[in-house]
């Protein structure tokens, strides 16, 4: 792997201003005394040629949602970390460390102090709050480093419109929030009460008092494969975090005191009169099911509820709490914790997933409601989840010798095609790799290219391939693709995990269009169920 080029170095000498005084600078427009201001990366090729910030095609798309999201060019101000254009385009090419001009921007800002400035891209948000990471804090609600008392809502930059149409909405989203901000400078960050560190009696007695509610916000966290907090709630307001053990592995209390929890949990989550909410709780529940905390009654499940309303959106939490919510994104404090093993992070963490999923189940209902899919959503989703939750936990039993023999057949099949195919180049080839692909079909085969029809780039995915198959009948697209299906059925099926109770189980969802998927189960065994060919059928033993 090539080693990333280190950052330019200053000269002791350096001038910033008479470096500058070498270069086309754009200026920024608009109106600087605004309460909103939008900054850029750099500005390219268009506002080289016209010096000013956003006015070519990226400029030309963000007007038009500025102009979505209420407002127009005319009433903000618009500038760029960088005030010119980098070579080719390119930061990495800069004779200068970027963080050169960060003195610029922090002057700018410092004199006129608007109420939000938008981050619009990577490059912007690591000048104005010091942190990477775009598309995880899109829509947050931050606070400047580089000017404190500043607040800053981050966007993706709209340049990426050109490689997915899809982020626009989001892009929309983030301006008519930093749109809203711009009124006041006060940030209004959501106030919890987070109870972490619950004595034995205080927690007992808010599990009494939760199992006499209409509905309880249930997430848990998990250590090397064990449950290591349970978190429950009903308010976006409050939740309570109970650890089950320490980092070390330890108990958190006693066995007498966890054994009297857990009946606790069992008296909330068995009662039917209780509805149950979470996020991809799939997850939640199996692990739940393990320590026979048997989840049962209406399960409303955030993930599938934005599936049904928004269905080409990702349904992450922190998709639905950037837009459901004001809770600025914290879910790098889930692995924040590991590195400084911070147990207090941890269980706050907990708390935070319960009530920000609370408050989004409360969007998401209302939503529902308006749009009106209530009842669309019982019928074809909440119906459905006990039976797939059962058929989740209970999988499919494994001969595991009659595997074992077909193993053995389907590795020596993949050995043979393999060698066939490196004979015929007399090279290794892996036709698992991009890289492999690529150079064979269109550098050494002269092939046609096919292109990926999102990125642009040119594409080694089946469907091309059977399609080049077609017009070209060339032989060594079908040894390819017979060598895929061979690697793919040997690793999904014969060397998949199996549980311990000789079981094969998987996961089951809902893709954009709505339809039924499955996948791992856990993510550490089991595969797809339904899409077992027919040859890998021999070693299923339906009971």
């Amino acid at each position: 792997m090539a080693k990333k080029k280190a950052p330019p170095q200053l000269p002791a000498d350096f001038d910033l201003q008479q470096y500058l005084s070498t270069k086309r600078i754009i200026p920024g427009r608009g109106n600087p005394a605004s309460n909103l201001w939008i900054i850029g990366e750099a500005g390219g090729s268009h506002e080289h040629d016209k010096r000013q910030p956003f006015v070519g095609p990226s400029g030309q798309e963000l007007s038009k949602m500025s102009n979505n999201a209420g407002f127009t060019f005319g009433e903000v101000y618009l500038d760029n970390v960088i005030p010119f254009q980098p070579p080719r385009n390119k930061l990495d090419l800069l004779d200068v460390p970027v963080e050169t001009f960060y003195p610029l921007l922090q002057e700018k800002i410092a004199k006129f102090r608007p109420n939000c400035v938008v981050a619009a891209g990577g490059t912007a948000l690591r000048a104005l709050c010091g942190v990477g990471g775009i598309t995880l804090r899109r829509g947050s609600i931050l606070s400047s480093r580089l000017v404190p008392g500043i607040k800053v809502v981050p966007m993706v930059h709209p340049a990426e419109l050109f490689k997915d149409w899809s982020w626009r909405t989001y892009m929309i989203f983030d301006l008519t929030r930093a749109f809203e901000e711009s009124s006041t400078p006060d940030k209004n960050l959501p106030v919890r009460n987070l109870i972490i560190r619950p004595s034995f009696q205080q927690a007992l007695e808010v599990l009494d008092e939760l199992s006499h509610s209409p509905r309880v916000c249930i997430d848990i966290e998990t250590r090397r494969g064990r449950i290591a907090c349970i978190g429950i709630g009903n308010s976006k307001d409050w939740s309570l975090c109970v650890p089950l053990e320490r980092r070390d592995s330890s108990s958190y209390w006693s066995e007498s005191q966890e054994a009297e929890l857990l009946r606790a949990f069992s008296v909330i989550f068995e009662n039917p009169e209780i509805i149950k909410i979470g996020q991809n709780f799939s997850f939640d529940f199996a692990f739940l099911h393990g320590y026979r905390l048997l989840v049962q009654g209406d399960i409303w499940d955030t993930m599938w509820m934005h599936n049904l309303l928004w269905p080409d959106f990702e349904h992450g939490l922190h998709v639905l709490g950037s837009f459901y919510t004001r809770e600025p994104y914290y879910k790098e404090e889930g692995k924040l914790w590991e590195r400084s093993w911070d147990e207090d992070m941890f269980w706050q963490y907990n708390c935070k997933d319960v009530c920000v999923t609370t408050e989004v189940f409360d969007a998401l209902w209302k939503e529902l409601e308006t749009r009106g899919l209530m009842e669309f959503y019982k019928l074809h989703y909440l119906k459905q989840m006990p039976k797939l939750l059962g058929m989740q936990m209970r999988g499919f039993r494994i001969h595991e010798h009659r595997r074992d023999r077909m193993r053995k057949t389907w590795e020596k099949k993949v050995t043979q095609a393999q060698a066939a195919l490196e004979a015929k180049y007399n090279l290794p080839l892996n036709v698992m790799s991009y890289k492999d692909m690529v150079w064979l079909l269109y550098e050494h085969l002269k092939l046609p290219l096919q292109r990926d029809r999102r990125t642009g780039n040119p594409t080694t995915k089946e469907d091309a391939l059977e399609k080049l198959f077609v017009k070209t009948q060339n032989q060594t697209l079908l040894q390819v693709l017979e060598l895929r299906g061979l690697r793919k059925f040997l690793g999904s099926y014969l060397n998949v995990s199996v549980d311990d109770d000789s079981r094969i189980r998987c996961a089951f969802g809902h893709t954009d269009f709505g339809r039924l998927k499955a996948s791992k189960f856990l993510d550490s065994s089991g595969t797809n169920l339904q899409t077992i060919p027919e040859v890998g059928r021999a070693f299923f033993i339906a009971d």
